[in-house]
């Protein structure tokens, strides 16, 4: 799983917000697959929208925050 790989990333750049886009990631994964079955769409599809709206709002985060600090 993709978000798995970002823990031991979190820890070696020491940013936590990489935790938390690593849970919600690894989430957004195993959630898609019932919800693509219950609505026959393809896997990745459900990945990538969880996914990418998890990797979105991350990287608006990451900018507001250099912008404007903590």
């Amino acid at each position: 799983m993709v978000g798995v790989h970002l823990f031991p990333v979190a820890a070696l750049l020491d940013y936590p917000l990489i935790h938390v886009v690593a849970a919600l990631v690894t989430a957004a994964a195993l959630a898609a697959v019932p919800v693509a079955r219950a609505r026959t769409v393809p896997v990745s599809a459900a990945v990538g929208i969880g996914a990418g709206g998890v990797l979105l709002a991350a990287a608006v985060s990451s900018l507001v925050i250099a912008l404007f600090g903590y």
